[in-house]
């Protein structure tokens, strides 16, 4: 770096004695040392997604997904099979209103799954640089673990079915 002029040379301005370089002028306000002096850098941008989070950070986002997309089965499967699990404790119409809609509470346990593990994914794979973009990547993720969801159903229910319904 080189030393600071004695005299603005935009304005005239007299700095004081053995002031450091680069100065900038307090009456114009632009830089008043010579053209050697390299300027700053620039401050940096937003860091890379990785350095967001930590290793910690994402083994926690890994056994949240794999909480949320195994833990959604048998939540489904305690509803589908297990209706009469109550049947001593819950009156009659309200036992009869719970098998009614147990359907629509399988339905919802996907769909609540299946968002909740597209969250994780979501923090843990894709890249949004905001709220919205983070919020389209938490859907997409949603929709394919809904898509393996299906196929690991249809897949199961043609297990069950006896060999002669193939020939």
């Amino acid at each position: 770096m080189s030393k600071s002029p004695e005299v603005c040379p935009k304005c005239g301005r007299r700095f004081p004695e053995g002031s450091p370089g680069p100065s900038w002028c307090p009456g114009c306000g632009e830089l008043c040392s010579s053209p050697e002096v390299v300027e700053p850098s620039p401050l940096p941008g937003p860091p890379d997604f990785e350095e967001y989070q930590t290793p910690l950070e994402r083994r926690r986002w890994r056994l949240c997904f794999w909480l949320f997309f195994l833990l959604a089965p048998a939540a489904v499967l305690l509803l589908a099979l297990l209706p009469n699990l109550f049947k001593n404790v819950i009156s009659g119409s309200v036992r009869q209103f719970l098998q009614m809609v147990a359907p629509f509470g399988i339905i919802g346990t996907i769909a609540l799954s299946a968002l909740g593990a597209g969250y994780c994914l979501a923090k843990l794979y894709a890249k949004p640089r905001t709220t919205g973009g983070l919020v389209w990547a938490t859907i997409a993720f949603a929709f394919a673990l809904t898509v393996v969801y299906v196929a690991i159903l249809f897949v199961g229910c043609l297990a069950m079915l006896p060999r002669s319904t193939f020939l």
